[in-house]
Formats: structure tokens, C-alpha cells, sequence
């Protein structure tokens, strides 16, 4: 099983012209971090076949049980 949380690696990935990168965020800061991490959520749900968890949609997940054509695509690309 495979769990990953979409995040942007640093918040001045998802927040241009951050200045303090350790600073609680103001309420449009907040409301760019969280368009990131939705973004990111986004793309490896289309690309991978990752599924978000119901409670949390920036939690994404896939089993091996499952076929998952799009990751089988992208392993061949690197094998």
C-alpha cells in the first residue's frame, strides 16, 4: 500500500514571495498553501490513479491488489 500527503515540498513552492517560511500563514497565504497541495492532489490522481481519502482529499492512496493502468504506464517508461 502506498499513502502520500500532496503537499508542496517547501510552502514557497505553493506561495510565491514568501518571505518567513516558519511563520503562522494569514488567511490568503492559507488559502494559496491549500491550492497547492490540491493541485498537487489533483495531478497524481490523474496521472497516477492515486484515490484521495474521503476525509481528507490531500491524502492519497493506492493498494497493490488493485491494477492501476496509469502507474503501470509511467513504471514502463523508467523500466
Amino acid at each position: 500500500m502506498v499513502a502520500t500527503k500532496a503537499a508542496p515540498l517547501s510552502r514557497r513552492d505553493a506561495i510565491p514571495g514568501l518571505a518567513d517560511d516558519g511563520r503562522d500563514l494569514t488567511g490568503e497565504e492559507s488559502t494559496q498553501w491549500t491550492a497547492g497541495q490540491n493541485r498537487l492532489a489533483w495531478y497524481w490522481r490523474i496521472q497516477l490513479g492515486l484515490e484521495p481519502l474521503p476525509n481528507d482529499p490531500t491524502i492519497l492512496t493506492w493498494h497493490t491488489s488493485h491494477t492501476n493502468a496509469a502507474i503501470e504506464n509511467v513504471l514502463l517508461l523508467w523500466a
